[in-house]
């Protein structure tokens, strides 16, 4: 990998930002000032300093992180935090993408992955990756065989979806836990609202079979192990 690639994809600058600071000796490789910023690195074995700090190069990386109510599922938006405010160093400094977005007022797992395809794969309605969610309503939950059957609702931009039938385990008179394979915008509470109830919290506490750490504080965050993203891709049956 060309050493500038890899400096200016983990933002430490743009290409003539990064020759700059090579031409100042601030970059070094190895213990040595390269001669061109077009270097090719090993960016896994080299080792690379910026100012004099390890530059802590990481790929295909896959975070779970624990979504706080009132943050938003993006990069930024004005007036609200952002779940991306939350990564320090090295993960700040990474290209991540939101496999699955939460509402502001929602909470729990939010996975963060580095590689497109894998993104695709989590998110595409086509690839059947269930998702579970905690769910408080503010009334009796009554009948819920419309859910597991599949009802009309209006996607994000206000066209007619009907849903795929849901599974819904009853935890008490106002609670359940709900699993479904989409994720359209505001897709649990306009399908309680289709059926006459409002969702009062929502959480999600499951993709495939990766459950939400119990470990985990809201804000708090921890990269995943290869067998835990293979979890996603599992079934939750």
């Amino acid at each position: 990998m060309r050493l500038e690639k890899m400096l200016s994809g983990m933002k430490y600058g743009s290409r003539k930002e990064i020759k700059a600071a090579l031409r100042a000796g601030r970059i070094r490789v190895n213990g040595e000032v390269p001669r061109s910023e077009q270097v090719t690195i090993d960016p896994l074995n080299d080792q690379v300093l910026f100012d004099e700090l390890p530059v802590q190069y990481k790929d295909n990386v896959v975070l779970m992180l624990y979504k706080p109510t009132g943050f938003v599922s993006s990069n930024r938006e004005e007036g609200a935090p952002a779940v991306m405010e939350l990564l320090e160093e090295p993960y700040s400094r990474l290209k991540l993408n939101i496999a699955g977005r939460l509402d502001k007022d929602a909470e729990g797992l939010l996975l963060l992955v580095q590689n497109g395809e894998m993104l695709h794969r989590i998110i595409s309605p086509a690839k059947g990756v269930t998702k579970r969610y905690l769910v408080t309503l503010a009334g009796p939950i009554g009948d819920i065989t419309p859910l597991e059957k599949g009802v009309w609702i209006e996607d994000g931009k206000n066209e007619r979806f009907l849903t795929k039938p849901a599974r819904v385990e009853v935890v008490d008179p106002t609670q359940c836990v709900i699993t479904i394979t989409e994720g359209k915008y505001h897709q649990v509470k306009r399908m309680f609202l289709s059926i006459g109830n409002q969702v009062e919290s929502l959480k999600r506490v499951a993709i495939g079979r990766l459950k939400l750490d119990p470990n985990l504080a809201p804000g708090q965050y921890r990269e995943l192990k290869i067998e835990e993203i293979q979890l996603i891709f599992e079934i939750d049956d």
